[in-house]
């Protein structure tokens, strides 16, 4: 599971450099805020959870759209390992 979660930081952080040019040159905290560090904003984080969903074949309710998901790149990879033994395949 430990490579697992590593691949898909992997996955978001290539995504994030290819579609944000002000991260293109950022070193990414893994378990920091992306919004608090100042590599996302608010319109951004969107857009990278609609990559999540559609990339990891996830569904994301609104009411999963909090700090505890989406706030730093290990909550992230945490939530798509979560979510991906609930849905089946």
């Amino acid at each position: 599971m430990v490579h697992e979660k590593e691949q898909y930081i992997n996955q978001i952080i290539t995504y994030i450099r290819c579609n944000f040019p002000v991260a293109k040159e950022t070193v990414f905290p893994l378990n920091k805020s992306l919004i608090e560090e100042g590599i996302l904003d608010s319109y951004s984080i969107i857009e990278v959870v609609n990559y999540i969903e559609e990339e990891f074949h996830v569904s994301v309710g609104d009411d999963e759209l909090v700090k505890d998901n989406f706030g730093s790149l290990i909550n992230m990879a945490d939530f798509i390992i979560k979510k991906s033994k609930k849905q089946p395949h």
